[in-house]
């Protein structure tokens, strides 16, 4: 007998997800999903269906919510009023010149920020709303590049709380970059940068490395999952990856429109159609 496949790794471009996703269910595997899912809510919801249908896990690479630092910072905010969440990177353009075309990669939002979207989520909760706007300033007129270089967004959480991202591409190649995701709580704040966590009190401050790549965590957690056949232990089913597909889309919508979105709408839209 010809040996089948039990699981699909899809690490292609977004616009391609939705078919070569869709064979790996008609094929019989489970699939692990590189972010983001799709582009469009519709696509998003023609996966869901069919890993239905096939009675198919379809588990997305939100890879951080696996890290030490989600579950510390979850951990530490669990009972507290959060204030604010602010978030930012500074890059240069892309290293994937497939993401240069909003049309291919969905913009900095959608390609990006949807990790610590996806992680405050984990930590703080639901984005209610969505404010956005987006320009193209610095690397406008350079060839081959179709797509925004500065992205700035204000978040409203259904906690109370509300937030700010701010992206851009428009650093030199070289030029000092960076990350940082801070979250100020009641007495709590915390801090995210690369490869560690810094969670500070009126006690003090102590700090958490990251012992193991999220990414090799959120694949040990599925394979685990598909050998014990419960897949309660993962930390995201399908459906709450969509959710989060639609927060960053909304941030898209909303500096298309120039209007804020709200995330439930959109996602109601999306089961629509």
């Amino acid at each position: 007998m010809e040996p089948r496949p039990e699981v699909a790794v899809i690490t292609s471009p977004p616009p391609c997800h939705t078919e070569q996703t869709l064979a790996a269910l008609d094929a019989g595997c489970h699939v692990i999903l590189e972010k983001p899912i799709a582009l469009t809510m519709a696509e998003a919801r023609t996966i869901g269906r069919a890993a239905r249908e096939a009675d198919r896990q379809v588990v997305v690479c939100q890879q951080h919510r696996y890290s030490e630092a989600a579950s510390r910072a979850r951990e530490a905010l669990a009972g507290r009023k959060v204030a604010l969440v602010h978030v930012w990177l500074y890059r240069q353009a892309p290293d994937i010149r497939g993401n240069w075309s909003r049309e291919w990669g969905g913009g900095h939002v959608v390609e990006w920020a949807i990790h610590p979207i996806d992680f405050c989520r984990w930590a703080v909760g639901d984005v209610e709303s969505v404010y956005a706007a987006y320009a193209d300033q610095v690397l406008r007129g350079t060839p081959e590049w179709e797509n925004w270089d500065a992205y700035s967004c204000t978040l409203r959480f259904a906690c109370g709380a509300v937030g700010s991202i701010a992206t851009t591409y428009a650093v030199w190649p070289g030029g000092g970059g960076g990350f940082g995701l801070d979250i100020v709580a009641e007495d709590t704040i915390v801090r995210w940068r690369a490869g560690r966590l810094e969670i500070e009190t009126p006690a003090g401050k102590s700090e958490y490395p990251e012992p193991e790549e999220p990414t090799a965590a959120l694949h040990r957690a599925f394979f685990e999952c598909l050998a014990s056949g419960d897949w309660g232990p993962l930390r995201q089913d399908y459906d709450d990856a969509v959710t989060t597909l639609a927060t960053v889309l909304a941030c898209n919508r909303s500096n298309e429109t120039g209007m804020p979105v709200e995330v439930g709408k959109l996602l109601q839209e999306g089961a629509q159609e």
